[in-house]
């Protein structure tokens, strides 16, 4: 048999049963100018069956990623339902917005004279979401051993107050406070740390820049105009704070 030839009956006993397809070419012995056929045997690994079986494979898988992002978005809306009925019907954040009275207790400050001494604002807070905004004014000092003062007309210093309410579903609700104070001499800040005891009634602690003061403070709605200049009642169950530890020390 001449040399580059294959054999055609080798071939067709190697390939007998075999599915895979074979191809044959023309090669011209360049001696003799016979014209012998060549056979070649391919192999194609993605015949229709497998095409088949691949197509399947990604059905599968893109049902099973459809699935999951479905039932993440049901997770996610029925927590955000949840939440929602949560916030505002069973356990609402505290509505703040109205006339209020606070009294400030020195009880820590760097002037031994203002040891003791209670004084009391009014407010108007604005309650927006969790925001707080308000405007108030200095009402009267009252001290153990000076003469009470109250203040009146030009004589009533301002306040302006900002604050935010922190939710906690295990506790009570807390307030941070802050306020600016345009006192005669210069500007002063202060900041409350404050727990609802009650309806009625937020107490907690104070730090102030006036004479590096802190102590307790307590608030109460405003009712009428009797007893404008009087210190707030402090709320029994207020047992009052240093600003250092945890805000809301209401019982």
């Amino acid at each position: 048999m001449p040399a580059g030839t294959i054999d055609l009956a080798s071939v067709a006993s190697l390939t007998e049963g075999s599915d895979n397809p074979v191809t044959g070419t023309i090669e011209r012995n360049a001696m003799t100018g016979d014209g012998r056929r060549k056979r070649t045997m391919t192999d194609d690994r993605s015949g229709p069956d497998d095409r088949g079986t691949g197509g399947t494979w990604l059905w599968k898988r893109a049902s099973s990623l459809g699935g999951q992002i479905v039932g993440a978005l049901v997770t996610t809306v029925s927590l955000s339902l949840g939440y929602m009925i949560f916030n505002d019907y069973i356990a609402p954040p505290p509505d703040l917005s109205g006339n209020w009275k606070f009294t400030v207790a020195y009880e820590e400050t760097a002037l031994a004279e203002f040891k003791g001494l209670q004084v009391t604002y009014q407010v108007l807070l604005v309650q927006e979401g969790l925001k707080l905004t308000g405007h108030g004014e200095k009402l009267s000092d009252r001290g153990p051993t000076q003469a009470a003062v109250d203040y009146a007309g030009d004589r009533r210093t301002n306040i302006r107050v900002q604050g935010t309410v922190a939710r906690n579903f295990f506790s009570p609700d807390t307030l941070l406070l802050h306020y600016s104070e345009a006192g005669r001499r210069r500007e002063s800040a202060t900041i409350h740390r404050l727990a609802q005891c009650g309806r009625e009634a937020l107490c907690g602690c104070f730090r102030s820049t006036i004479a590096d003061t802190s102590g307790s403070v307590w608030w109460r709605r405003r009712g009428g105009l009797e007893r404008m200049y009087e210190p707030v009642d402090r709320p029994d169950d207020c047992r009052g704070a240093n600003c250092g530890a945890a805000a809301g020390q209401c019982g």
